[in-house]
């Protein structure tokens, strides 16, 4: 790859973290394939991307309508891309943060907190939305982008581009991830604490953050029941700036076709929607204002091939388009949550998207 290419991938492109080191890119524009093409493209790489709410529309229910072919494809590691990214970036203008998206997440917060009392579902994930009129333009996106590639956390480093809008993070939430003769993997991921010196002992006896948990669990063991789920045990993750509960699990997938559904069947989890699964449930969490408007925000983006397979939720990240940028985040909700405790913890994860990001103006 030369820099002539890397133009083109922050015109339209993605870049997916796939090891510690290691990184795919893949330059657009993007053409949708077909199972079969998949099939028979034993050393082709290929985009999988939806919209969050996606799955809800008439004629979504096969995962190839999400996945396209690019027009070229790279393996590159971590100091191959700082390099190009610096023949890129410019310095970006300083944020200006609006005041959070409140009263729409307050709706979500009450709305969900009704049908706790009714006995309708146990758990929600209402979202807020930050938002600054500060433009992205490609040396912005070439710089945000730069500032995660020298960082070393646990995650996936993202980025998705698509002529002046996109997204840019780093996630700790993996969706599904297969290689051809081993099993898939998944991670149950829910409940979190500031990374304090105590918080490590305390999120793993929070009774409300143990049952948010265990929701997740239940409903990936549901969902994943034809696969044959194995269950590891649940642990404390440790984040730069964020503690998280999470617990792996593995699941038998023999080929591209199976990751597939198994990748429909996954989304959302309950980390990222409603627990128990209801559809109905969800159409109506859906008409939320920025429930409506989040897009890209924790729907499913990875890479897919014959033999290999990586979807992550991409969540800890801006998004923007033309007009300036947002920082979504969302958070498990039961019939225990407080508001204000809830509130807190949405502040507490976009502070960690804007330091990871070099977006604060400290």
């Amino acid at each position: 790859m030369v820099p002539k290419n890397f133009k083109d991938f922050l015109t339209i492109g993605l870049c997916l973290q796939t090891g510690p080191e290691s990184f795919k890119v893949l330059i657009g524009p993007f053409t949708l394939v077909t199972l079969e093409e998949i099939q028979a493209s034993k050393s082709s790489t290929f985009l999988y991307k939806s919209e969050f709410w996606d799955f809800l529309k008439t004629g979504n229910s096969k995962a190839q309508n999400f996945v396209y072919r690019p027009r070229e494809a790279f393996d590159l590691n971590r100091e191959e891309i700082i390099w190009l990214l610096e023949n890129q970036s410019a310095k970006t203008a300083p944020f200006q943060w609006q005041y959070p998206e409140e009263e729409d997440f307050k709706l979500q917060f009450e709305w969900s907190q009704n049908l706790f009392k009714k006995g309708v579902v146990k758990k929600t994930v209402p979202v807020i939305c930050q938002a600054s009129v500060t433009s992205i333009d490609e040396a912005a996106q070439a710089q945000i982008l730069l500032n995660l590639m020298k960082q070393k956390n646990f995650g996936w480093t993202y980025a998705y581009f698509e002529n002046g809008t996109g997204m840019i993070g780093h996630t700790p939430e993996l969706l599904l991830e297969w290689q051809q003769g081993h099993k898939a993997k998944t991670v149950a991921l829910a409940g979190t604490l500031p990374n304090t010196g105590a918080a490590k002992s305390e999120i793993l006896a929070d009774a409300k953050i143990r049952q948010e948990h265990d929701f997740v669990i239940d409903d990936l063991q549901e969902k994943l029941k034809p696969f044959s789920p194995v269950i590891g045990e649940t642990e404390a993750l440790e984040l730069r700036h964020l503690l998280h509960l999470q617990t792996p699990f593995s699941v038998a997938v023999k080929n591209i076709s199976e990751f597939l559904d198994c990748t429909l069947r996954l989304h959302p989890t309950a980390a990222m929607g409603v627990y128990p699964y209801q559809p109905e449930v969800l159409k109506e969490m859906s008409r939320f204002k920025l429930q409506s408007q989040r897009g890209l925000f924790a729907a499913p983006l990875g890479i897919v091939a014959a033999d290999r397979a990586q979807v992550v939720v991409p969540i800890r990240g801006l998004t923007f388009d033309r007009t300036g940028s947002k920082i979504y985040s969302g958070c498990g909700v039961t019939a225990e949550s407080q508001y204000q405790s809830e509130l807190k913890e949405l502040e507490n994860k976009r502070n960690s998207v804007k330091k990871m990001l070099g977006l604060t103006n400290d």
